[in-house]
């Protein structure tokens, strides 16, 4: 329910706003990566991933923001490329400097603390 859930709201909003297109592509029948993959995946409800770049100073960064008001320890799936083992995990601010916060890699997965109603910014790598 939409009106239970803003999250829902934004993300139908993304949708709608950047609609799936399907287009024919010739897909070779070799070993590669698989026809599909992602990135990251959000695995926390009222959570949403609103960027995933390069950070200035290297490394990736990742911007989530909660919209259903409540606090709650984000967990985010990510493909090995974005996080692979041992690299640095640190918080950051808009302007990609060094915060405060609560965020590590376990297993593939980032968990980060947000605030109700707030953005965080991590930078991994």
């Amino acid at each position: 329910d939409v009106a239970q859930n803003p999250s829902e709201l934004t993300r139908l909003g993304a949708a709608f706003n950047h609609p799936l297109i399907a287009f024919p592509a010739n897909l070779g029948g070799g070993t590669g990566a698989a026809p599909s993959a992602s990135f990251a995946r959000v695995e926390s409800p009222g959570v949403v991933l609103t960027s995933l770049k390069r950070g200035e100073d290297g490394g990736i960064v990742l911007r989530l923001v909660e919209l259903d008001g409540q606090a709650t320890d984000a967990v985010v799936a990510l493909a090995p490329g974005i996080a692979p083992a041992g690299a640095a995990v640190s918080t950051v601010d808009l302007l990609e400097r060094p915060e405060a916060g609560s965020a590590r890699l376990e297993n593939g997965r980032l968990v980060v603390a947000v605030p109700a109603h707030g953005i965080v910014g991590v930078r991994i790598g």
